[in-house]
């Protein structure tokens, strides 16, 4: 520092110049950012308030509904009390009168197979449910589903050869038709391996198309037949669609 007259002058370095203009910068920016901040922490405390009040209000409402609806449940609880001792006992009220008996139903006649061969065993391990018949191409073609379920205990595998036998018993005599396609003798394929040929362990949905059929939507019986691979009988049914 050296005086000039009656002034004191100071000699500053030009780095002391750049330095303090960089702390002016950044000391201006910091107070920039803390005044927008203090702003923004102003403005969100705000909607805080006004969403803890809004939410305040409504719980109050909430609160008078429910009181409200609370009283007007034991009001209703007590007219219903009062209209039920005006009401005359059990006994003095009138009888209503018997419904009329419904006419028996005529049973649908079931064509049933013959025996022939060896007998059909009582207990299998396979059955066959949920039967499902459609009608199709102008009808004349039954589309058919069902599930066939391995019932053994053991759970052991199944082979064999399946038969599925439409019947019409409008017909007369009945119409039959079977799939696959094969050579039916008293509703019993003449040559089991005919037959389509299945594995099970525990269940498959059976399909299939069955063609050529005159008024398809009359066949209303389907016989499930199923064979062993070496041609004995291990199960028969007669299953009623469950979609008819």
């Amino acid at each position: 520092m050296r005086k000039v007259g009656p002034i004191f002058s100071m000699d500053i370095s030009p780095n002391m110049l750049v330095y303090a203009l960089i702390f002016t910068v950044v000391y201006i920016v910091l107070s920039v950012l803390a005044i927008n901040r203090y702003f923004e922490v102003s403005y969100e405390n705000k909607i805080l308030r006004q969403d803890l009040n809004h939410c305040a209000q409504t719980l109050n409402t909430q609160r008078f509904q429910s009181s409200y609806v609370k009283h007007y449940k034991e009001l209703a609880s007590e007219l219903d009390k009062a209209e039920r001792r005006k009401q005359p006992p059990p006994a003095e009220a009138e009888k209503p009168a018997p419904a009329p008996a419904e006419a028996p139903k005529p049973e649908k006649a079931e064509v049933k197979a013959e025996s022939s061969g060896p007998a059909w065993p009582d207990q299998s391990p396979v059955d066959a449910i949920n039967l499902t018949l459609r009608p199709e191409r102008d009808n004349t073609a039954v589309r058919f589903q069902f599930n066939l379920r391995n019932v053994h205990p053991d759970n052991k595998m199944v082979n064999g050869y399946l038969f599925v036998i439409l019947v019409n018993p409008q017909a007369s005599p009945p119409a039959t038709a079977s799939y696959p396609e094969t050579e039916l003798r008293n509703l019993l394929p003449t040559d089991y391996k005919s037959g389509t040929v299945f594995s099970i362990r525990h269940g498959k949905t059976v399909r299939g198309l069955i063609e050529n059929l005159t008024n398809a939507a009359a066949f209303s019986q389907v016989h499930v037949l199923v064979y062993t691979e070496d041609g004995q009988p291990l199960y028969r049914t007669v299953l009623e669609p469950e979609n008819g």
